[in-house]
């Protein structure tokens, strides 16, 4: 048990969230100004002082480290102009260096908590920084680990490559199909599974296509073109090819994307037909996903398809013609060694794909996983994991183009989408940027207009499909309405 308190300040929220990455497996406890650590195994007390804060560790209510700091100096121009609260950061630093000092355990984001981190690259670039001045300010700042440092700034190398061609007065479309074969045990999305709504499926197209329609009329009246559309879900593949092909078809009837991508998903959702629909329909970018290669996993986290599959389907895809596919792993699943993540990436390395995605294992407390607590990797093992997930896509001509952090992620890691040069995907690059509208089509999708760099407006559908289908005219009518003032 870890106890925290935060007198004086109003950080409770971030640095609650930066001592969960010290002790990611421990129940941590927000205690009153005037409770003291007696009972807890180890505490954590941040208190605003004159002219500065004391951060103090405990251990059994004894004082074991503590250390005062000066906030009186002048902050540089750069840090100023980059972070809102200067003082939140050093907070946030004196605390990371006593708990990896008390710890033995140093973060490989240090105190960067936030999402996107890829944006404190573009932001020192935009001040003029080389890479490596800008790396080096972040490693100081953040105490970002040098090598995740220069790989934020090789992401906004290459998502600069996509963002300088992306069109004026452009917007991309999801497509989000709700539906899968089974809920894996990681998953906490709003997935619903396909045996118990089949008999609504042609409706939820029927829904789709007519919300896209309705959406087509009001984009094209203001001039607006469509970049690219991304049919995800879910499982796109789950529902019938018949069904599929209604929905893409209705879709791209009214849109016409420059580049089209499929998240086939599942190998056991996947069939021949299935393929040769997304073929007639012009997807140019296919990602099938096994998650790992290893059948006992597959077996626990609720997949009914084996290793063996993956490969077959993969070599069907190809010799139907496919020639931009990606493969998604996630590293820290239950059970898993880094030798067995290892075995994956041989795999991968076999079928050589255009790209892959390294996923960390982020646990929702949703998720069945989250409810077991099954065994896990900690967090040494999960950085050796996606170490090698950065040098097999190295060894395989691949670059990192688009990275994002979620919250509880196994050992504070990252996902990665990696991809040979020119095989990038647009999609996946704005829509981590953010600098471009997104029409969101389907249950629980997120339509987003970009008012400016800092400004987005946001749109949401109904998640439940049932719901979303009865109340179709309702979504259409609030999205029109949406469309018409913010695009």
């Amino acid at each position: 048990m870890v106890g925290f308190k935060c007198i004086g300040c109003n950080f409770n929220t971030e640095l609650f969230e930066m001592l969960l990455i010290y002790f990611e497996r421990h129940e941590v406890a927000t205690l009153a100004d005037d409770r003291d650590f007696t009972e807890y195994e180890t505490g954590l007390s941040i208190e605003i002082v004159d002219g500065g804060y004391v951060v103090s560790v405990c251990e059994k209510g004894q004082v074991v480290a503590s250390q005062k700091v000066d906030e009186s100096k002048e902050v540089s121009p750069a840090v100023k102009e980059m972070f809102v609260a200067p003082i939140k950061n050093s907070i946030k630093r004196t605390c990371a260096t006593l708990l990896e000092q008390y710890t033995k355990y140093k973060a490989p984001w240090g105190i960067q908590t936030g999402v996107k981190p890829v944006k404190l690259a573009t932001m020192c670039k935009r001040r003029g920084m080389a890479d490596v001045e800008g790396a080096d300010f972040l490693a100081k700042e953040l105490l970002i680990r040098q090598d995740k440092c220069e790989v934020l700034f090789k992401v906004a190398e290459n998502e600069h490559k996509i963002l300088e061609t992306t069109p004026q007065n452009s917007y991309s479309i999801y497509v989000g199909t709700p539906f899968c074969p089974t809920i894996c045990s990681y998953c906490s999305f709003g997935s619903y599974p396909i045996g118990a709504y089949k008999a609504c499926v042609e409706q939820y197209v029927d829904s789709v296509v007519a919300e896209a329609r309705a959406a087509a009329k009001v984009l094209d009246s203001k001039g607006l073109t469509c970049d690219c559309v991304y049919f995800g879900g879910g499982t796109p593949t789950s529902i019938e090819a018949s069904q599929m092909d209604r929905m893409m078809s209705g879709v791209l009837e009214v849109f016409s994307p420059k580049e089209l991508t499929c998240e086939a998903g599942r190998p056991d959702s996947i069939n021949e037909e299935k393929l040769a629909v997304m073929r007639k329909n012009g997807v140019d970018r296919l990602a099938i996903n096994p998650q790992t290669m290893k059948a006992e996993t597959l077996r626990r986290i609720g997949r009914r398809h084996t290793p063996e599959d993956t490969v077959r389907i993969y070599e069907l895809a190809r010799s139907m013609g496919f020639g931009n596919i990606n493969m998604d792993l996630i590293a820290g699943l239950e059970g898993e060694t880094v030798e067995d993540f290892e075995n994956t990436l041989s795999w991968i390395k076999k079928l050589d794909p255009e790209g892959f995605t390294v996923h960390s294992l982020c646990l929702k407390r949703a998720s069945k996983l989250m409810k077991d607590q099954g065994a896990r990797a900690d967090a040494k093992q999960m950085d050796a994991m996606v170490d090698a997930g950065y040098a097999l896509a190295r060894e395989m001509g691949m670059e990192p183009y688009y990275l994002y952090r979620q919250k509880n992620a196994s050992g504070n890691l990252e996902n990665t989408g990696f991809a040979k040069p020119g095989r990038f995907c647009r999609y996946n690059v704005l829509i981590e940027e953010e600098t471009q509208h997104i029409l969101g089509l389907g249950a629980g999708a997120v339509s987003k207009a970009v008012k400016d760099p800092v400004n987005l407006e946001r749109c949401f559908n109904i998640k439940d499909p049932l719901q979303y289908i009865a109340d179709i005219d309702g979504q259409i009518a609030k999205k029109i309405d949406f469309l018409k003032k913010m695009y």
